[in-house]
Formats: C-alpha cells, structure tokens, sequence
C-alpha cells in the first residue's frame, strides 16, 4: 500500500509567539515540588466501599433499585421531594430524623436502615465507603494556569474537591529533551530570521 504523505504547514509568526510565552511560563510558574519534566493533571476523588470503622460516610445498598446512595441524602429526598408514602409513612420518618442527630452514628444508622427495610425494600443493606484520590484520565497540561482554568471551565464534571495535581516524566528521555528545546531555545532569534506566511489563506498545505 502506498504511503499517504504527511501534510505539513509552515510556521506562523503566532506559533512563535505561543512559543515565546510557553517558554517563559515553564521556567517561571510555580513547581509544586515536582522535579522537571513536569506536567499537570486533574486530580478528584471518588468514592469507594471500606470497611466499617475506616469510613467516611455510610451508604445504603437498595437492591430494589439496583443502587447505592448516601443514606442521609437519600432519606432527605424522600422526605421532602416523594408523595408516594402514606402521611403516617413519612411522619416516622420525620421523627427518626429529627431524634437521629443526637444518637451515636450506629444507633443512628441501624434506625434509618430499619425505616427503609421496613418501607422500601427489606434486603437494604448498610455500605461503608471512604475517599479515595484520583488522577482524571486523559487530563495533561504544561502548565498549571492551563490545568486551574480546565478545573475552572469544567467544574460541573468534577467534586468540590478537585485540584491540580503535578507530576514528573520520570525517566522518560523524550520528554526530557522536548522539554528542554521548549525551554532553552531562543525562539525571538529564530523567528527574526523567518519570513512568515501572515495570512490564513497564504499558508501552504
């Protein structure tokens, strides 16, 4: 099979110009103690089952549903936004909620459990889950201002928690050497020396 060759366009004056400001954003923004190469991903958290005693929030496995859900949350929802209990229904679960916070968290807990093994499905289960950190996939930026302003732009994909987070290239000699032709080139010299193609449509493809 023949080859298809690669179309190749010709430098723009901009292209330098983004060079210029990525070189001097790389060499002066902050390293967040992270040796060079460095880059910067998206870091979240998510949550995941544990055992009891190592958790921070207990949920509630509704088989009915096929789901979990924080169980606090789940029988505020019902409380507030559902019709489809009886008044004395709902008024036992007012009670529970009102008397649950000054329970220990077991007794608290076994007594929203009962309420909804006794109302909504009697093999509910009680599942302990704790935080975990986690890179987001497919996240990568030179530069930590980039990676604050996906956060910024993206926020309502990602928890009240999420941050950048830095990482090093170890070991990777590629990289390494991309880096440092991005940082130490004098790209103003070598841009004074070429004659740019300023228009769209003047660029060659």
């Amino acid at each position: 099979m023949e080859k298809t060759m690669e179309r190749k366009r010709m430098l723009r004056k901009s292209d330098f110009e983004m060079l210029i400001s990525l070189r001097d954003e790389m060499l002066t923004q902050d390293t967040d103690a992270q040796a060079s190469p460095r880059y910067w991903v998206i870091r979240d958290y998510g949550w995941e089952e544990t055992k009891k005693g190592l958790h921070g929030r207990v949920c509630v496995y509704v088989p009915r549903y096929y789901d979990t859900y924080e169980i606090k949350d789940y029988l505020d929802n019902i409380r507030f936004h559902y019709d489809d209990h009886s008044e004395e229904t709902l008024g036992k679960l007012s009670t529970i909620m009102e008397v649950a916070p000054d329970l220990e968290e077991d007794e608290r807990n076994s007594m929203y459990l009962q309420w909804i093994r006794e109302y909504i499905d009697d093999d509910a289960e009680l599942v302990y889950e704790v935080s975990i950190p986690r890179i987001v996939t497919s996240t990568f930026f030179l530069t930590k201002r980039e990676a604050q302003e996906h956060i910024k732009a993206n926020h309502y994909h990602y928890s009240d928690k999420v941050h950048t987070y830095a990482m090093t290239a170890w070991r990777s000699p590629q990289v390494d050497m991309l880096y440092s032709i991005l940082e130490t080139t004098d790209w103003e010299t070598i841009a004074s020396h070429v004659d740019f193609f300023e228009k769209e449509n003047d660029v060659p493809f």
